[in-house]
């Protein structure tokens, strides 16, 4: 199987690390075993859009220095408001030359006075919408939530995923195979997240179980920001051997559903 990471942030991410340099992410890959990499920083505001423009520079200056193809240049792409939109479109990703593109929810969007299962609703919505731009490829980090936003809304952080309803997997593991969105195994934001608790943790395994067994699509991204983190990818490794999901299930840059209908 050929692995990769999808989900990596470089120093110039405003939540990447100083030694989160291309140089040290490559090096550190090829120690362990990752086949290639995606720097994928954020497009939250329209300020983002230039330093994205200079890491891929960046990314393409490095490439042909050092004779190599493994290191790609994404984008991961977050909502900026409540409906759902992102900043994203087709002309920007030609103009930036992004060759990997990643998305997910950040915020729970929820007034004060919201209940658990309206922020359950409201992330399965976000989910899906994010799943249903034809532009992203990848949807990151699935019921990743942010704890500050928990104790914003005055909610004990949750002590398992029993939270989420079942049908609510299944209802994400079908929207990826219809629009042909890969959902991502991820570590940093889910199997380390270091915000839950081991039983929450326990919980993933048998979440990534139940969309595999409905037809889901797949990805690994580590959500690395500091370069130690990247060593956790082995997690994600293991759950996929134990799980028994398919290889060829699994996102390939340049050979993604979405990119191919492009």
């Amino acid at each position: 199987m050929i692995y990769y990471d999808t989900h990596v942030h470089s120093y110039r991410s405003f939540v990447g690390s100083p030694n989160m340099s291309l140089k040290n992410i490559v090096e550190e890959a090829s120690k362990l075993g990752i086949d290639a990499v995606a720097i994928t920083d954020h497009l939250m505001k329209p300020e983002d859009i230039a330093d994205l423009r200079i890491t891929g520079q960046e990314i393409r200056d490095f490439r042909q220095k050092n004779n190599i193809s493994n290191l790609l240049f994404g984008i991961e792409v977050c909502e900026i408001d409540p409906l759902g939109n992102t900043l994203l479109t087709r002309q920007l990703i030609d103009d930036l030359g992004a060759e990997v593109i990643i998305g997910g929810v950040h915020e729970t969007h929820m007034p004060a006075g919201s209940s658990l299962a309206d922020i359950v609703s409201r992330q399965c919505k976000h989910h899906i919408m994010m799943m249903e731009n034809p532009l992203i490829e990848i949807l990151v980090h699935p019921w990743w939530l942010d704890k500050a936003e928990f104790e914003r809304l005055g909610f004990t952080w949750p002590a398992d995923m029993s939270f989420i309803p079942k049908e609510r997997v299944i209802e994400l593991a079908k929207a990826s195979g219809k629009t042909g969105t890969y959902i991502e195994i991820s570590t940093m934001s889910g199997l380390c997240n270091s915000s839950v608790s081991e039983s929450f943790r326990a919980g993933f395994k048998d979440y990534y179980r139940t969309l595999n067994e409905n037809g889901a699509l797949f990805a690994i991204g580590s959500d690395t920001h500091e370069l130690s983190e990247m060593s956790t990818y082995g997690l994600a490794k293991q759950l996929v051997s134990d799980i028994g999901i398919d290889e060829n299930r699994f996102y390939k840059p340049n050979k993604s559903i979405k990119r191919r209908a492009l």
